[in-house]
C-alpha cells in the first residue's frame, strides 16, 4: 500500500527485470530500503521473547460471527485472523516503505523488461503445514481458484488481470499479465498460496466447512467453535520460514485466541474485565470517557494513540442508489448538507478525526481544488453532456457552517427534486413520504448517527432506526434489501483493480463486491478502466482526479471521517517495538510484533 508516486514513468520503476536478474525485492520506486543480506525489520525487535498467549476480540468490529475456515470462498464469512496468521503470500510488504515487498513463499523476484510478467523462484525450504513442500504447481493451483467462480467476487477482480501461471520448474512460476504494468507485478507478489489438498474440499459449490487449512503461516487452526465465536490458533513448531529476515521478531506468541462479542460495549466491558488483553479504536467517546475500573486505576490496562501514516479508504454513509427515491443529485446533496460534521468533531469526537472530501484521501490521486488540468479535461470532456457543470469547475466548499444554513440550502434542493414538506413529512407529488431505515447493532445511542438522523429528520425525512445483528444485516446487504449502510473500504497506496469491485456498474449488483452504494454509471465505468490502462504515474493520476471529481460532483455518498492515529487499550503485560511502522494495522502489528513480559510469562507457568 501507499500513495507516493513520484512523477517518473512506470517504466521507469526500478524492478528486478530479467536482464538484470533475480532480486531479493520487488520496489515500485527508487531502491529497497533493506539489502539482500538483511537480518530483520526495524520496526521489529529481533529478540523479543516467544511464549505466552494474546487474546484478541473481534478484529473487525462489524464481523461478529463465523461459519467457515476460508477466507476466500463466497459463501460465509470467516473466523477472524485467518489471512494473518495462517496463509502466506509471495512476498510481504515491508510496514515501513511504499510499494516495496520482501520474499516470503519467494526467495527471488524477477519482472520481464516489457512488464508483461513475472517470475517467482520459491524457497526450498518453504513447507506446509502437513510437512509437504509449497511448490510452483501450488501457485498455480491457488491463482486458478482464486479466479474462478467459487471465489469471493474480490479476488477475483483483484487477481483477474494476472491472466495465468506458467511453470518452469517444481520452485520457478511465471505469472502473466493482460496489460504491462508495474503494479500487477507488486500485485502478484500478494497472491496467497495453499495446497490443493485442502482446496479442493474447501472450494467445492455451496461448502461452508470448518476445515483447518493446509497453508504455509506461523500458526495452525487448533479450535473453531462457530457457536461460542471462539477461535484458537497455536504457532506451528516446525513453522518453516522462523528464521526468515521478514519472520525474525514476529508471531512471539505461542497461542493466539480470538473470542467473537456482538457489539463494541461488550468488547469494552471485556478487556475492561481482563477477558482479552487488547481493543482497538471503537467511538472517540468511548475513548475518552469510558475507560476507568479497578484495572485502569491501578495500571493494569494501559491506553496509548499509536501515530500512523496509512492509506485511508472511503468511510461514508452509502444510500442505496438502485433505489429510485436516491437517484435524484439534489436528494443526494441534501442529505449531504444534513451531515454536521464539524459539530460531530467537536462535540462528540473529541478532535480525534478528520473530514473526508475525496473519495481518494490523504494522498496525490485526489482532486485538488483548482480547476481540471488539461490532461483531466482529455478524459473528462467526451462525457460533459453526461456530467453536472462542476466537474469542470473548481473545487470549492460552499457550504455554510451553521446547520440551520445548511438545511435551509437542503430544502431548496429537495423541493427543486419535487419533495416538498406537508402533513407532517417530506413528500413527493403523489403524496408519498420519503422514508429512510438505519439499521443499528448496538444496544446503547450511536451519537453521530443519532445526530444526522435528527439533522435529515428536520428536513422531513421520515427516519427509521432498526436494531439487528450483524448476521442479519449482513443478509439484507447481500440482497440489497436496505436503504442506508455504513460503507468502509481498505485504503491503497496505488488505485488498481479494485477500483472495477467498489465503483463499476459490474460489480453494482454482484453480492459480496463492494460496491455498497450501487454506482452504475457509464463515465465511472470508463473511467476506472483508464485509470487501470495508465501507462505512467501522471497519466493514472490524471485519471484518478478525473474519477473523483465525478463521485464528488454527483454526491454518490456521505463522506465522513478518518483517524490519524489508532487508538489501543492494552493489558500491561504485553510490550511492542520503541520504533513504529509508517503503514500498518492496528491488530496485525500487535500479531506481528507485539511479545508478552517474560515475568507475566513465568508469572502465568506458575
Amino acid at each position: 500500500m501507499g500513495f507516493l508516486l513520484h512523477a517518473l514513468p512506470w517504466a521507469h520503476a526500478e524492478l528486478a527485470s530479467d536482464a538484470a536478474g533475480p532480486s531479493h525485492a520487488l520496489a515500485l520506486l527508487g531502491a529497497p530500503r533493506y539489502a539482500a543480506d538483511f537480518s530483520h525489520f526495524d520496526y521489529v525487535n529481533p529478540d523479543a521473547p516467544k511464549g505466552g498467549t494474546l487474546v484478541l476480540p473481534n478484529l473487525d468490529p462489524a464481523v461478529t460471527y463465523f461459519d467457515k475456515l476460508n477466507p476466500f470462498s463466497l459463501r460465509g464469512v470467516a473466523a477472524p485472523g485467518m489471512l494473518n496468521l495462517v496463509f502466506e503470500t509471495l512476498l510481504l510488504p515491508s510496514a515501513d516503505e511504499h510499494n516495496v515487498s520482501y520474499g516470503l513463499l519467494a526467495e527471488s523476484v524477477q519482472a520481464a523488461a516489457d512488464g508483461r510478467s513475472v517470475r517467482f523462484t520459491l524457497h526450498a525450504a518453504a513447507r506446509f503445514s502437513n510437512g509437504d513442500a509449497v511448490t510452483a504447481e501450488d501457485v498455480r493451483y491457488a491463482l486458478e481458484t482464486l479466479k474462478g467462480p467459487q471465489a469471493s467476487p474480490v479476488y477475483q477482480s483483484y487477481f483477474a488481470e494476472i491472466s495465468h501461471a506458467e511453470v518452469i520448474d517444481r520452485r520457478t512460476v511465471r505469472l502473466h499479465f493482460t496489460r504491462p504494468g508495474v503494479d500487477l507485478v507488486y500485485r502478484a507478489g500478494t497472491l496467497p498460496v495453499f495446497s490443493r489438498r485442502w482446496g479442493e474440499a474447501a472450494f467445492e459449490r455451496d461448502n461452508v466447512a470448518l476445515t483447518p487449512p493446509i497453508a504455509s503461516g506461523p500458526y495452525v487452526v487448533t479450535s473453531a467453535d462457530k457457536d461460542r465465536g471462539r477461535v484458537v490458533y497455536q504457532r506451528n513448531a516446525d513453522y518453516w520460514g522462523a528464521q526468515l529476515p521478514v519472520r525474525r521478531g514476529t508471531y512471539n506468541f505461542d497461542r493466539v485466541v480470538v473470542k467473537l462479542y456482538k457489539d463494541y460495549v461488550t468488547m469494552l466491558e471485556a478487556v475492561k474485565a481482563g477477558e482479552v488483553d487488547v481493543n482497538v479504536g471503537g467511538p472517540s467517546t468511548y475513548w475518552a470517557r469510558m475507560y476507568f475500573g479497578r484495572r485502569v486505576d491501578a495500571g493494569q490496562l494501559l491506553r496509548r494513540e499509536f501515530e500512523h501514516h496509512n492509506p485511508v479508504g472511503i468511510k461514508a454513509f452509502a444510500f442505496n442508489l438502485r433505489k429510485p427515491k436516491f437517484q435524484d443529485r439534489r436528494v443526494r446533496q441534501a442529505l449531504a448538507l444534513a451531515y454536521d460534521f464539524d459539530w460531530l468533531n467537536r462535540m462528540v469526537y473529541y478532535g480525534l478525526y478528520r473530514r473526508q472530501h475525496s473519495y481518494f484521501p490523504g494522498g496525490q490521486w485526489g482532486a485538488g481544488a483548482d480547476a481540471p488540468t488539461s490532461q483531466e479535461l482529455a478524459l473528462l470532456e467526451p462525457w460533459r453532456a453526461q456530467l453536472p457543470v462542476e466537474v469542470f469547475e473548481p473545487i470549492a466548499d460552499t457550504a455554510p457552517v451553521d446547520l440551520h444554513e445548511r438545511l435551509v440550502q437542503a430544502q431548496a434542493l429537495l423541493n427543486e427534486a419535487g419533495w416538498h414538506y406537508r402533513d407532517g413529512a417530506l413528500r413527493n407529488a403523489q403524496g408519498e413520504p420519503f422514508e429512510i431505515e438505519f439499521f443499528i447493532n448496538t444496544r446503547v445511542p450511536i451519537v453521530y448517527l443519532d445526530a444526522y438522523m435528527r439533522a435529515i429528520a428536520k428536513l422531513g425525512f421520515v427516519v427509521r432506526q432498526r436494531q439487528m445483528d450483524n448476521i442479519v444485516q449482513q443478509h439484507r446487504r447481500q440482497r440489497f434489501d436496505f436503504d442506508v449502510l455504513e460503507w468502509n473500504t481498505a485504503g491503497t497506496f496505488i488505485p488498481g483493480a479494485e477500483l472495477r469491485n467498489q465503483f463499476s456498474s459490474a460489480a453494482a449488483d454482484n453480492p459480496g463486491a463492494q460496491n455498497l452504494p450501487g454506482i452504475a454509471s457509464p463515465v465511472v465505468d470508463a473511467l476506472v478502466e483508464q485509470i487501470l490502462a495508465a501507462g505512467t504515474a501522471p497519466q493514472r493520476q490524471a485519471a484518478t482526479r478525473a474519477l473523483d471529481r465525478v463521485l464528488r460532483a454527483e454526491s454518490t455518498v456521505v463522506l465522513q471521517h478518518s483517524a490519524p492515529t489508532h487508538r489501543v487499550a492494552y493489558d500491561h503485560r504485553l510490550a511492542q517495538p520503541q520504533q513504529l511502522p509508517r503503514y500498518y494495522a492496528a491488530y496485525d502489528w500487535i500479531l506481528q510484533t507485539w511479545w508478552e513480559h517474560p515475568q507475566a510469562q513465568a508469572q502465568a507457568a506458575q
